[in-house]
């Protein structure tokens, strides 16, 4: 790829040189031997019936090596958002729950007595995008003791005139009230940047997913019992958020769980066991095993037949996709990467969590910003009287830098989601507790 400037007498040494891309000498499938393939993974060639072996065999290994054989949930939880990748997870996950005998214990009896399929409906705020309930039904409609949960995002400002947002009225670029009459109006029509508008929707559909997930929990084992949620995040969606949440400042809260295949959140267990499945993988496999009435949906985005300039994710996700196009390891190898990365800030106990997306947050997100970004902004309240608390002080890096756009209007209007007044509960709970714990080691103002 060349530098771009047409007038400069530097040459890029790297602007000819062609794809690479590593072709198999031999023609027939790597695992029998026998047949022709029909499919090329990384540098493998695999025909039908094993390709669909090896797939769903890789998954049974993590669920095997993940779970213990006494574990019997009365639920499984998964998003679904109707898309390949999350047709793919129905399918495979749908195995476990059904009683199989198999050589050995390979196979196993069910883990779960019923499969909870949680899906959040973007028709309110991405334009031309539709219901997918319907087809959803159909991708589960064989399957026993499945139920669906569906919720709007409107629903993740309920509650919200007691948030957080009420306290922060009036503060120059932040929410001015939680009362207003459409938050979600508000929030996606304030925001200027596709980026930030992607990042608003994926954090408000995990927290969604994560909430109703809780909710129903509770009504079958209580409050102080973990069950697992899946998320159908494949190699390349996990590779294309790496990078992606990297250049949006989200860097600090990736070793602790965004993109690890386990992680721990609002009670609940989150699993993403096909961080080592590709998309093509995926998309070849719902081809050849799951039946025509019930194949996956795409729905649109705000990205949507977008350039690929259009936002931070969507030109990621052009550059690894042309990435493994000649370089076919490129996927795999990045996000394997991101499955090594380990949280190196404050201790896991007593840190700072964000009041808005629940991970670590690094404390003086403003300060931050203000020393790497060209444009300054100030958040601070101007009278030093007021106990009103900084934006800066209550988020993380990344969702600061999305509620406080450098394109965005001086007063911006909208609220922050109903959960932040919880989060931020706990976190003072949190900080009065440390306090309590190390209270004789103070010294008064007096001393």
């Amino acid at each position: 790829m060349s530098c771009g400037n047409p007038q400069s007498d530097v040459k890029d040494p790297g602007a000819e040189t062609p794809e690479r891309r590593t072709k198999p000498k031999n023609k027939i499938c790597l695992k029998c031997k026998t047949e022709a393939p029909v499919i090329q993974v990384r540098h493998a060639l695999y025909c039908r019936n094993c390709f669909i072996f090896t797939t769903s065999g890789k998954f049974l290994k993590w669920f095997l090596a993940t779970f213990k054989t006494t574990d019997i949930y009365p639920a499984f939880y998964i998003g679904v958002s109707g898309g390949p990748s999350s047709r793919y997870l129905l399918h495979v996950l749908q195995t476990q729950l059904t009683p199989r005998k198999g050589k050995g214990n390979f196979i196993r009896p069910g883990a779960a007595e019923k499969l909870v399929v949680i899906y959040v409906n973007h028709a309110n705020v991405v334009p031309g995008a539709q219901n997918l309930r319907k087809d959803i039904e159909n991708m589960i409609k064989g399957y026993p003791n499945a139920e669906i949960i569906e919720v709007d995002v409107d629903s993740a400002w309920k509650d919200s005139q007691s948030s957080i947002s009420a306290q922060l009225s009036g503060l120059p670029g932040q929410p001015p009230s939680g009362t207003t009459s459409s938050s979600t109006a508000d929030l996606f029509d304030s925001t200027l940047a596709t980026s930030s508008l992607e990042s608003h929707l994926s954090l408000l559909t995990h927290h969604l997913i994560l909430r109703e997930a809780r909710k129903h929990a509770d009504g079958l084992v209580g409050k102080d019992k973990e069950l697992p949620l899946f998320l159908a995040t494949s190699a390349t969606r996990v590779t294309i958020k790496l990078l992606s949440s990297m250049s949006r400042g989200r860097g600090w809260s990736l070793g602790s769980g965004e993109v690890q295949p386990e992680s721990s959140q609002f009670g609940m267990r989150i699993y993403q066991p096909l961080l080592n499945t590709s998309s093509k993988e995926i998309a070849y496999f719902n081809k050849y095993v799951v039946p025509d009435d019930s194949k996956p949906v795409v729905n649109r985005t705000f990205s949507t037949f977008a350039p690929p300039k259009s936002s931070i994710d969507r030109l990621t996700e052009e550059l690894v996709v042309s990435l493994e196009r000649g370089f076919p390891s490129t996927v795999s190898t990045v996000a394997k990467t991101g499955n090594k990365i380990s949280f190196a800030g404050e201790a896991k106990e007593g840190e700072r969590l964000c009041t808005l997306c629940g991970w670590p947050a690094r404390a003086k997100a403003n300060d931050w910003k203000n020393g790497i970004a060209i444009t300054k902004l100030d958040d601070k309240v101007e009278s030093t009287e007021s106990d009103q608390p900084s934006l800066a002080d209550i988020l993380c890096y990344g969702c600061y830098t999305n509620l406080t756009d450098s394109r965005a209007r001086s007063e911006v209007n909208y609220a922050l989601p109903g959960w932040t007044n919880e989060y931020a509960e706990s976190q003072k709970l949190t900080e009065e507790s440390m306090r309590e714990e190390i209270k004789d080691c103070l010294l008064d103002d007096d001393e």
